[in-house]
């Protein structure tokens, strides 16, 4: 087994899911979200309010057609805007997990630093992904499977986006 190291310099050691029953995560994932949902939750909120105030706004479909077949602009600005949320919740996740304290403008700006990246793997990630799918639906569900960490290698190790892809496509080989 291998030690991450966060932004921060702090080493984590990955802890064993072989041994620990399914009763003890879920009890410990409700104890979790007892202690910090009202924190998540305002985190969500306020980063996710862009995309629900385009949504609301904005026109669903084309001129006068909303079943051109083209994704909707609501979604298209979401799909740019996702990685930003994505990554300041990783972020966050991993400042409660290493018991220091956080903020929604720490989160928004390690978000905004690192969209470009979280963007670039998000975009293999789907590519592969889709690949997968139209090879038949496992290979596509495999795919998903492996490429899963690759978010978490960009925000947490700093990993350029090609070495998070390898990274997340290694370190989940023995779960798929």
């Amino acid at each position: 087994a291998t030690t991450m190291v966060n932004p921060n310099g702090n080493t984590m050691a990955p802890k064993s899911m072989d041994t620990v029953s399914p009763f003890l995560r879920l009890r410990e994932s409700v104890a979790f979200f007892r202690v910090y949902g009202w924190e998540l939750s305002r985190l969500f909120v306020v980063l996710y309010l862009p995309v629900v105030i385009v949504s609301l706004f904005l026109p669903e479909g084309g001129a006068e057609s909303t079943d051109s077949g083209f994704p909707t602009t609501a979604f298209i600005f979401n799909f740019f805007y996702q990685p930003i949320y994505t990554g300041a919740l990783i972020y966050q996740l991993a400042r409660i997990e290493a018991g220091q304290t956080w903020s929604l403008r720490e989160g928004f700006v390690t978000g905004v630093r690192l969209w470009d990246k979280l963007l670039l793997v998000n975009l293999v990630s789907l590519a592969l992904t889709l690949v997968g799918f139209m090879a038949f639906i496992v290979p596509g569900l495999i795919a998903y499977a492996r490429l899963a960490l690759a978010e978490f290698q960009v925000v947490l190790d700093g990993d350029h986006p090609k070495d998070a892809l390898k990274n997340s496509f290694a370190r989940t080989k023995p779960h798929t």
